[in-house]
């Protein structure tokens, strides 16, 4: 019987998703920060840190990578156990961030968050079961 057959599968969709996520999340700060500057006629009290938010983005896509190659080092009980604790990590992050953002992104964009963050639970069981 083959081990972690869907694991793998599994794996690679929610890497890719948390790719998508990273890319997002970008997006939509470049644009936040362009209507700040362009909308911006008064005092600056504060000015958005790019540099914050371009470390945001390079984790998410590193954590994407790490998802979706991860399933594939399975086999390594220390792999397993970590990978195991940063899917449990990344669905409860997904899920805080969907409570937190509630009608702030519109509805779309907060499903496909508390979808990610199931499927990262998904993920975590299924590694558990080895299937």
């Amino acid at each position: 019987m083959k081990f972690y057959k869907i694991t793998k599968i599994v794996g690679i969709v929610a890497g890719i998703l948390t790719m998508f996520v990273a890319i997002g999340f970008g997006i939509l700060f470049l644009i936040g920060t362009g209507l700040y500057k362009a909308l911006n006629s008064g005092y600056e009290n504060a000015t958005p840190d790019i540099s914050v938010a371009i470390t945001i983005v390079i984790i998410l896509l590193l954590l994407g990578l790490i998802t979706g190659l991860g399933p594939f080092w399975l086999k390594k009980k220390t792999w397993r156990i970590i990978y195991i604790g940063l899917c449990l990590v990344l669905g409860l992050g997904f899920i805080i961030a969907f409570i937190i953002s509630i009608r702030a992104l519109g509805w779309k964009n907060e499903i496909f968050i508390l979808g990610l963050g199931a499927i990262f639970f998904l993920q975590s069981y299924l590694v558990i079961k080895k299937r």
